[in-house]
């Protein structure tokens, strides 16, 4: 069986992976082959991957997913578009959990002045989130290239950035 990209996309939103930039990079890192198709093992293997292992291992999977010259280095604009793939699944994640709060809430509160009040909440909360990560997001790019002269970042800084820099 082989999976051409609309069906692997298909695949991805069935498993609650719906960014699409996401995907096409995933279906590019599980195409071995190059063949265009993606084969029932490629997609077994790329999964397979995606679960196993610690911390580190998973990391080396986004910094290979990101890293679209295959050159072993991230570029400012890869850095970008993977931090913004992230920014757009935190917040994803983030609206999701809003939703759940405001239905639990719902059911305590159901006035049409509390709904209200309520909708205006998850905006604000929504706003404020989405002003957070994008400060940070940029806060790390900006760190990530603080030297002029650096114009890539490979494996060995991109795998410790992450403990090496706090950003709460």
């Amino acid at each position: 069986t082989a999976f051409d990209r609309a069906t692997f996309g298909a695949l991805m939103h069935d498993l609650r992976i719906e960014n699409s930039l996401i995907i096409n990079r995933l279906f590019e890192v599980f195409n071995v082959n190059r063949d265009g198709n993606l084969s029932a093992e490629e997609v077994a293997a790329g999964l397979a991957l995606l679960s196993r292992g610690g911390a580190s291992h998973r990391l080396r999977i986004v910094f290979n997913t990101f890293d679209v010259g295959r050159d072993g280095t991230l570029c400012r604009s890869e850095l970008e578009v993977l931090l913004r793939a992230f920014r757009s699944i935190a917040m994803s994640i983030i609206h999701g959990l809003v939703d759940c709060l405001s239905d639990l809430c719902g059911l305590v509160r159901s006035t049409e002045a509390s709904r209200s009040e309520s909708k205006e909440f998850q905006q604000k909360l929504m706003t404020g989130t989405r002003t957070a990560l994008a400060h940070r997001t940029s806060a790390m790019l900006s760190d990530a290239f603080m030297d002029e002269s650096s114009t890539t970042l490979q494996w060995d800084r991109f795998g410790t950035y992450p403990l090496q820099h706090n950003y709460d």
